[in-house]
């Protein structure tokens, strides 16, 4: 058993040093498409995730910290106890995650869980159904910028919660049986609330643009080595496909895609609706770095995102379908971000010998010190 266990342990660091290898060789022979992917990545961060996701962190971390999120629990025990099997503070969880977007809801979860004022077994059931985009990335970003409508964004958005309330409804089952008391909300001053909130939202911003720039990396050099022609080279128009694979990964860049594409109407409503519904492998992946300190149960966590993905594309298509569409939505999408030709190293000689003669200075007045 223990050279079972031995011999696995030594095939998977001998796949992580071969996929470390192919990844430095990647790196060194495309640089530029690396450093184009990095780049558009960047703008994604400024233009969208920045804009769309800070002010929500700071606003669910003060409505936490501050106790407010204990003392609206109290109010909504009793009604997120017989709706959702949810405690209040499971209640508030869900409302942030409503309105704040990716990955304010499962921040929200983690601070009540390191507070205790949620258990663990309720936390993995909110899991499944507060990762949810928010109303400045579906409708602003999403449905004014993309689609040239608000309106499509506002039906996107509709479809959004209603997936991810059905999914609250049907997790009801599995919530415990006993009450679970609220704590009751802790005095603290506003001032430090505010600070910690802010804290945390550098924080999550920070941990999420990191992410958007690894995956749209990896998708641009993906197109430059053709291994995305290569996948894709069965259908008749790549473009589909090869912007879905897109959202897979990362769901800004993929939504990016997806409108770009030769799709529209309930065809494209519903790619759009399973893209936001699923979040892309890059949020998923975040979320589990939050709890990486927490036992919790990931069993059925990626199911839900599949089920959210399947509920979010059938309303989104339903929606598209049974409501009308005002003659002003046919306005042509702006683009979401334009990048120049990137040169890495088309840099100046003496610029970088004085940069490098810079940094020895700096070491040697550090070592003396």
């Amino acid at each position: 058993m223990y050279i079972r266990i031995l011999h696995k342990q030594r095939l998977r660091q001998g796949g992580i040093l071969l996929l470390f290898l192919g990844a430095a060789v990647l790196l060194l022979r495309f640089p530029a498409a690396v450093a184009t992917g990095v780049s558009r990545g960047l703008a994604v961060c400024g233009e969208v995730i920045i804009p769309s996701l800070f002010p929500f962190l700071v606003l669910s971390g003060v409505f936490i910290h501050s106790g407010t999120a204990a003392a609206v629990g109290h109010k909504l025990e009793n009604v997120a106890r017989r709706v959702f099997n949810l405690s209040g503070n499971g209640a508030a969880v869900l409302l942030i995650g409503a309105v704040g977007g990716y990955p304010a809801g499962a921040a929200a979860v983690r601070d009540l869980l390191e507070r205790r004022e949620i258990e663990e077994k309720e936390a993995t059931r909110l899991l499944w159904c507060c990762v949810n985009g928010g109303p400045a990335f579906i409708i602003g970003t999403v449905g004014a910028r993309l689609l040239g409508s608000a309106y499509k964004g506002v039906l996107l958005y509709t479809a959004h919660l209603l997936a991810s309330l059905m999914i609250a409804l049907f997790s009801r089952r599995f919530g415990t049986e006993r009450k679970q008391n609220v704590p009751p909300a802790r005095k603290v001053p506003f001032s430090a609330a505010f600070s910690a909130a802010v804290a945390r939202a550098v924080t999550a911003v920070l941990g999420m643009s990191g992410f958007v720039l690894l995956f749209s990396a990896v998708l641009t050099l993906s197109d430059a080595t053709g291994i995305t022609s290569v996948m894709f080279s069965t259908f008749t128009n790549a473009d589909v496909p090869s912007a879905v694979w897109a959202a897979f990964w990362e769901v800004s860049c993929g939504a990016v895609g997806l409108t770009s594409c030769r799709v529209a109407g309930k065809g494209l409503a519903f790619l759009l609706g399973a893209a936001l519904g699923w979040g892309g492998v890059s949020v998923l992946m975040q979320i589990r770095g939050m709890f990486s300190e927490h036992a919790l149960s990931w069993k059925n966590f990626y199911s839900a995102r599949a089920i959210h993905a399947l509920l979010g594309g059938a309303f989104s298509g339903a929606l598209f379908w049974v409501m009308p569409m005002p003659q002003t939505t046919a306005a042509v999408a702006a683009p979401l971000y334009t990048v120049t030709a990137v040169h890495p190293f088309s840099v100046s000689a003496a610029a970088s010998a004085a940069l490098m003669l810079l940094c020895g200075g700096v070491m040697l007045s550090a070592a003396r010190e």
